[in-house]
């Protein structure tokens, strides 16, 4: 087989194990530049930016490919426990990228394009988090054993972090809701309590697993950490929704209230943090787990750049000054992770194409 052969073989070998998740890369590389940009690093976060672009237009060329290539695997993962939910991803990414650009490009094609994400991650955010919940509901179980553990992690979170990021980019481009917009302010209220609600739904199953059902070293996926990240993007959608609302004459009442949940959320997602870096710590340095790339990995990243985001926000929303050192040394691990992260997938695509790497969905 000539070398020009190879090539397509692997290039359409990548294609068709592409894994739902890919986007979570864009949402972690969108986050880590808005932390970036908090401490007033514009250039570097603008190069983030350009870098998200990139990587959104590739991972969606390689969707479609999957889609028109491929059809039978990509709806058969939406079905999947957890592949599934890797499409929640993909509306989550498009509300990070929006909130990227309204932030960082705050001028009239910035908010064009703002709004335009917007409206498709709303979109998207119908089709994926109602279609995958669908197709697991009416899909074939594997196993049907009431002693078998749930097939669940913390991918499923995602779907809160969607929900929570429409919140977050709808607040921007719904600014002051005035009277006049006390219509978009009562719709960001509703997908913020829903996002907390799908998030007590979601992280007592999952709790339930990691408690009480034998747990191998393998199985504590890094797509855990949404558990931490869900919060943490709750408590940055309420920060900008309590600015929202205090804006607004018909809803101002709601704003102590949601100041009570989102300090919460934040307590929430701290708390996670505490347990996840001990669990972080069996998994590779006591049971030797190897640090191999996965998509999941940035499932990681994303919790990281989004606490340090949302305590920024919380601290400007609380006039809280004693945690200042806190978002500084939790930006420097995001930013560690995102590049070790991305280390990890330029030498994965470099081994597939060469025919050394194995299946990053294996994991």
């Amino acid at each position: 087989m000539n070398t020009c052969s190879q090539w397509r073989n692997r290039l359409l070998d990548m294609v068709a194990e592409q894994a739902p998740a890919n986007f979570a890369m864009v949402m972690a590389t969108g986050i880590v530049s808005l932390a970036v940009a908090q401490r007033g690093m514009k250039t570097a976060a603008l190069a983030m930016l350009a870098l998200n672009a990139v990587l959104l237009l590739s991972i969606l060329t390689g969707l479609g490919a999957r889609l028109a290539l491929f059809p039978r695997r990509a709806l058969q993962d939406a079905a999947h426990p957890l592949r599934g939910p890797g499409y929640f991803t993909l509306p989550a990414a498009l509300c990070v990228l929006g909130r990227q650009c309204g932030v960082l490009l705050p001028n009239l094609p910035g908010t064009h394009t703002a709004q335009m994400l917007f409206w498709l991650a709303a979109m998207l955010w119908a089709v994926f988090v109602w279609g995958v919940l669908l197709a697991r509901i009416t899909s074939a179980k594997e196993d049907s054993r009431q002693d078998a553990p749930p097939a669940i992690n913390g991918a499923w979170l995602v779907a809160v972090v969607s929900t929570q990021g429409l919140v977050v980019l709808g607040s921007h481009v719904f600014p002051g809701a005035q009277d006049a917009d006390s219509a978009a302010a009562l719709l960001m209220v509703a997908l913020f309590g829903t996002g907390f609600a799908l998030y007590g739904m979601l992280i007592t199953i999952i709790l339930y697993r990691l408690a009480f059902f034998p747990l191998a070293a393998k199985d504590l996926s890094p797509s855990f950490w949404i558990n931490a990240g869900a919060m943490a993007i709750t408590t940055l959608a309420g920060c900008e929704l309590t600015h929202m609302l205090h804006a607004s004459s018909q809803l101002a009442a709601l704003a102590p209230t949601l100041q009570g949940l989102t300090i919460m959320a934040w307590g929430l997602s701290t708390w996670w943090f505490g347990l996840l870096l001990p669990l972080g710590i069996w998994r590779h340095v006591i049971q030797r787990v190897p640090l191999r790339y996965n998509p999941e990995y940035w499932g990681l990243v994303f919790p990281l750049g989004m606490y340090t985001v949302c305590t920024v926000s919380l601290l400007e929303l609380t006039g809280g000054t004693s945690l200042q050192a806190l978002p500084m040394a939790t930006l420097g691990a995001a930013l560690l992770a995102w590049t070790a992260t991305f280390c990890g997938l330029a030498r994965f695509i470099f081994h597939q194409m060469t025919g050394r790497a194995q299946n990053p969905q294996a994991a």
